[in-house]
């Protein structure tokens, strides 16, 4: 992403499991992005999901001694990032134009 991108979002998730990590990512990008999400492309189409949520939760479950493991992938025009300690920034462009 460049300068210009902003942040779109912010979104907590306080589940430790993978469900809920990846559902607060899906609802994240559906609301920035204003459509149910189920009209959302797979997450799997962008990010090992599996992984994803291997290194957060295992993350997680080591406490905050551990210290803070962030994710980032890019999904179409956003770039979301996943942060250990339970939240998801979602950055997208300063414009109503999501194409590349």
């Amino acid at each position: 992403m460049d300068n210009e991108t902003r942040v779109v979002a912010e979104f907590e998730f306080t589940d430790r499991n993978g469900e809920s990590i990846i559902l607060g990512i899906v609802d994240a990008l559906a609301t920035v992005r204003g459509v149910e999400p189920t009209e959302l492309e797979p997450l799997q189409n962008y990010v090992n999901t599996d992984a994803l949520v291997k290194l957060v939760a295992s993350q997680l479950r080591n406490g905050p001694d551990a210290g803070d493991l962030k994710v980032t992938f890019e999904y179409d025009a956003y770039e979301v990032t996943v942060e250990s300690y339970g939240r998801i920034h979602v950055t997208g462009p300063t414009s109503h134009d999501e194409s590349r």
